[in-house]
């Protein structure tokens, strides 16, 4: 796949989306936009594809819309209504997906970040839920994930002042899993997807299906659901090899099935 906007690759299970306008900061147009959603559904529906890491090019993670550039680039469908599509397809893929941050996360950069699994910070990255300051309401999923990652009063005042904190503060209050040394943010991403890809995909899959329905299910739910996910599970091949591979104690290889 060719793209102006963004970078895309695959290799080793592995695939990165990495938006590539770092003159700007990585700011979203809607062609750009549009590219994210084409890479993202072909990572989903593509069964070699086991992890997706999200980046940026540069100095910066992603800015935001570009204001600037929105109006002179008009949607065929509403920006508003393709930036739900994007954030819908990040939330309903069972592939665990990790953001890279190498610098700013501003604005729907923020809530990109939020939408992913995990998030492994540079020390040069920032956070800034800057939307109340424009006078609207975060619109990427942020008001819903924010408090779940940090707790309400965290999040409320991120999102009321739209203060802007560094990569020390986000993994204090359990916005990142972890900040690193800025040269070394691509191994330390690369390192943890290869430790998920190691796993067997089919359980990893499952997992986060059943994180998701955690959300919004009591604890019975979740326990009849992880009962129905077991038994499913142990009829499949990667399951059988799991186990041959742990009592013959050597590495296994997973197939996905």
């Amino acid at each position: 796949m060719q793209f102006k906007h963004i970078a895309y690759s695959k290799e080793s299970h592995i695939a990165t989306i990495t938006l590539n306008r770092p003159d700007k900061l990585n700011a979203i147009v809607p062609s750009m936009l549009e590219e994210m959603i084409k890479a993202l559904a072909d990572a989903v529906k593509d069964a070699e594809v086991r992890v997706l890491i999200l980046t940026g090019a540069g100095r910066g993670f992603c800015s935001g819309a570009d204001l600037r550039s929105v109006t002179e680039e008009p949607p065929s469908i509403s920006l508003a209504n393709r930036v739900m599509e994007f954030s819908q397809l990040l939330l309903s893929a069972e592939k665990p997906i990790i953001a890279a941050i190498n610098g700013p996360a501003a604005g729907w950069g923020c809530e990109l970040a939020l939408l992913c699994d995990m998030r492994i910070a540079s020390e040069r990255a920032r956070f800034a839920e800057v939307f109340v300051r424009l006078g609207v309401v975060p619109d990427g999923g942020g008001t819903w994930l924010l408090p779940r990652l940090v707790g309400w009063g965290r999040a409320s005042e991120m999102l009321f002042t739209g203060k802007q904190i560094d990569a020390i503060e986000a993994e204090r209050i359990g916005l990142v899993n972890r900040v690193v040394p800025h040269d070394e943010l691509e191994n330390a991403t690369r390192e943890l997807a290869d430790s998920i890809v190691r796993n067997p995909p089919l359980a990893v899959r499952m997992i986060k299906r059943a994180m998701r329905l955690g959300l919004k299910s009591d604890l019975q739910v979740a326990i009849e659901q992880g009962l129905q996910d077991v038994a499913s599970l142990a009829q499949s091949e990667d399951t059988k090899e799991a186990l041959s591979a742990f009592l013959q104690k050597r590495p296994a290889i997973f197939k996905g099935i």
